[in-house]
């Protein structure tokens, strides 16, 4: 059921809200939903993060006057450098030098566009100091049976997907497509990753195992077989893989769904179907309509 105030619908069927003042943007737990950047960092955005794959410029776009952005970047346990335009100030009487990156491996960047967006102010908090000694590569899976990872969304003005994505970089994404009532395309999951580093899968740098994903369905509304890789088998885990799930149907048909899929993570030196699983974890999507 819809909430109004006054008459005026601020809380939808579909849990989202509506008409509300002074407020602006999408928000999901009531945090900002943080963009995937490669090289741009943009003041349209409150929270961007950037996994580094080698030595990077950055250029700045959207600084308007008075707007800030956060981006949290990881420069990897290969210590990639990056470079910032002149324009930033690390200190508001210019006394202080852009940090030594090398110093960490991640970076909390704060900036700040100054009068005219002509020149940012910025700062940079260091942690996980970098080591000589590269970490020792763990790979972890969340969610039990009982208590899944879950994204919730809504039926909206389209087909509905949502689901998880499982990436090369070692992290795990949300997938909410832009046509459900609160997608947001895809979004870093901000409590979680599978793998403790940035997977190398045998470059030879700080070489990885050759890691391999296996999805099934667990409980509840089946995983799309159209819109996800492939189920029931071992495939390389050296792009990206997800499951989704999809419905077409309109808003008005259609209660509340949850669906669970199981996640495996295993691997053999040098390739080939695993024999044994290193990891599981269960990851669950619901969503609604207005039935």
């Amino acid at each position: 059921m819809a909430v109004k105030v006054s008459g005026t619908e601020v809380i939808t069927d579909n849990m989202g809200l509506d008409n509300i003042v002074g407020a602006s943007g999408i928000h999901g737990s009531l945090h900002p939903s943080p963009s995937v950047i490669t090289s741009n960092v943009t003041f349209s955005n409150a929270m961007q993060t950037c996994i580094m794959t080698g030595n990077q410029s950055f250029t700045i776009s959207g600084a308007s006057e008075g707007r800030t952005t956060c981006v949290l970047l990881d420069t990897t346990s290969n210590a990639y450098t990056p470079t910032f335009p002149s324009t930033i100030a690390w200190s508001l009487d210019g006394s202080v030098a852009e940090p030594t990156w090398a110093t960490y491996r991640h970076w909390q960047i704060t900036l700040l566009s100054g009068v005219g967006g002509g020149y940012q102010i910025g700062s940079a908090v260091g942690y996980t100091a970098q080591s000589a000694t590269p970490p020792t590569e763990a790979v972890t899976l969340h969610g039990t049976t009982s208590t899944p990872e879950e994204v919730w969304d809504g039926i909206g003005s389209g087909a509905l997907e949502i689901g998880w994505r499982f990436k090369a970089d070692g992290n795990v994404y949300k997938w909410q497509h832009p046509n459900n009532t609160q997608g947001n395309g895809e979004t870093l999951y901000s409590t979680t990753k599978w793998n403790n580093i940035t997977p190398t899968f045998n470059t030879g740098v700080n070489p990885s195992n050759t890691w391999y994903i296996r999805f099934s369905n667990f409980s509840g509304a089946s995983i799309s077989t159209t819109y996800s890789s492939s189920l029931n088998i071992w495939i390389p885990l050296n792009t990206t893989r997800e499951i989704t799930w999809y419905n077409n149907q309109q808003s008005n048909a259609v209660g509340t769904v949850e669906g669970v899929g199981k996640v495996e993570i295993g691997y053999v030196a040098g390739g080939g179907s695993p024999s044994s699983v290193t990891a599981t974890g269960y990851y669950k999507v619901t969503y609604s309509g207005t039935a």
